[in-house]
């Protein structure tokens, strides 16, 4: 059985997907993630905890999708974006 969708299902269907949106602050059930805040993250290149300020955070009907971490050391200045809330240390500073 062949199920076929019409092109007004398919507009309907991306009308309904919920938008992401960049927010100053956001509360999940393991902590409260604001912007300015100086917070620990798990960088995978170097397999170690390190410390940043966050500057962006973006959610989805209240949920997390990610946070963009400022981080300089002796070396450079970079932005990381973060996906995982399991990797951002939720440990009040």
């Amino acid at each position: 059985m062949f199920v076929v969708q019409s092109e007004n299902s398919k507009a309907k269907q991306m009308q309904e997907m919920p938008e992401f949106t960049k927010v100053n602050s956001l509360e999940t059930t393991n902590a409260v993630y604001s912007v300015g805040k100086i917070i620990k993250f798990w960088d995978l290149g170097d397999r170690t905890w390190l410390k940043g300020k966050i500057t962006a955070i973006t959610q989805c009907e209240g949920y997390f999708v990610s946070a963009t971490i400022s981080h300089q050391n002796f070396k450079k200045k970079r932005e990381i974006k973060i996906n995982r809330e399991d990797w951002l240390d939720t440990k009040s500073e």
